[in-house]
């Protein structure tokens, strides 16, 4: 991520497997000073690396050819500075089926797999994921989707 922003700013990894219910400019705003990426820190290390914000200019190290050399094990921060490892609230990167349900996160991360399975379907936070699958398949039609734009077909 910080490679893709030149270097420049803030920016933030998400794992594919997560719902976003609140305003992610409010991640955004979590004081970094101090530190070169934000994890969620009150859950299992192995996670961590599930939803990062990073301060780029502070991660020059993390080039393509760094992330690349299977020699630099990414996943233990060793390639961030001594206590350069910060935390973000927890409940940015809420672990589903984990750690002990909360109707409050602002992320909900279905890290045992999305509840589409019968193996994986159960836990309170299910309807976090089936609202938002509905609203992704809700759609208008395409003439108030695309309203006077230059694509729209104008009748001959």
């Amino acid at each position: 991520m910080p490679y893709l922003c030149g270097y420049e700013g803030v920016a933030l990894f998400l794992d594919a497997d997560m719902v976003v219910t609140a305003d992610i400019a409010e991640l955004f705003a979590t004081d970094m000073s101090h530190h070169q990426v934000l994890v969620n820190k009150e859950q299992a290390e192995f996670e961590w690396a599930s939803a990062m914000l990073f301060d780029c200019s502070a991660c020059s190290i993390l080039t393509p050819e760094f992330v690349d050399d299977a020699r630099n094990a990414l996943f233990d921060f060793k390639w961030a500075e001594h206590g350069a490892v910060g935390a973000f609230a927890p409940e940015w990167n809420h672990c589903c089926g984990y750690a002990k349900p909360n109707p409050g996160a602002k992320l909900f991360h279905f890290t045992r797999g999305i509840p589409i399975w019968r193996e994986t379907k159960g836990n309170a936070e299910d309807s976090v994921f089936f609202d938002a699958y509905k609203h992704m398949l809700h759609s208008v039609s395409h003439a108030e989707l695309m309203g006077n734009s230059v694509h729209v077909r104008k009748a001959s």
